[in-house]
């Protein structure tokens, strides 16, 4: 199927009198104010994304393949240059999503509901692999449960209630640690560290021995987002 430009539909609605504006201007998603980057690296760039109730995101456009987490949600309207709007009800609150982009895409978001609509979203900088994205098998892991797995990311969830400690595992590539829910977590016997909402914790690069312990008085849930670029 020939793809046309995102631009040259607005004309064409133009022309036909289906819209009286011109095309929207659009910044780069990591340039959207509600678009916050809180780390970037040669494999990927992590952006916390925060509509705030009755808000709405500049045009922006993505070049890159999203892995993100839904931390909170409401309804929301999407619209795409040259598309009629969507109306989306809230995604649920946990949801590991993955948003792959052959092509660039531009869109804005509005917050229809009450509360804001929070993701975690890790950019895939790298290459996509050619061929089938369900290809390429990740190693067994004993570790949690794998709550999503494609070719480029596999997610873990790990609980740990009161001073529990995970299992001694690897990682073969690098991989971010993401809390569900606040606490304190002590990393390879180092001193714990405080984490009092869900969001993004830290990035580690690969490493043969890895442990987390939670060192609070309540049970933590953490997500390792493993991504082979």
């Amino acid at each position: 199927m020939m793809h046309i430009p995102q631009a040259a539909l607005w004309m064409l609605a133009l022309s036909r009198g289906l819209t009286s504006s011109p095309p929207p201007a659009a910044v780069p998603v990591e340039k959207e104010p509600l678009h916050r980057p809180v780390f970037t690296n040669s494999e990927v760039q992590v952006l916390d994304v925060v509509v705030p109730p009755k808000a709405t995101t500049l045009f922006h456009t993505h070049i890159h393949d999203l892995l993100g987490l839904t931390i909170s949600s409401a309804p929301s309207k999407n619209e795409v240059p040259g598309e009629e709007p969507t109306l989306d009800p809230p995604d649920p609150v946990g949801e590991i999503w993955y948003e792959p982009f052959p092509r660039a895409s531009t869109h804005r978001l509005s917050n229809l509901g009450t509360t804001p609509i929070h993701y975690l979203v890790f950019q895939l900088l790298g290459q996509p692999p050619a061929g089938d994205a369900k290809a390429g098998a990740w190693p067994a892991s004993e570790l949690g449960t794998v709550v999503f797995e494609n070719a480029r990311a596999r997610v873990l969830r790990i609980d740990l209630g009161k001073g529990e400690e995970s299992k001694d595992h690897e990682h073969l590539t690098g991989y971010g640690i993401v809390t569900l829910t606040g606490g304190r977590i002590e990393e390879d016997k180092e001193p714990a560290r405080q984490f009092s909402e869900p969001g993004f914790v830290r990035w580690r690069d690969p490493s043969s021995h890895h442990t987390l312990r939670n060192a609070g008085d309540a049970p933590i849930q953490i997500l390792e987002f493993e991504i082979r670029n």
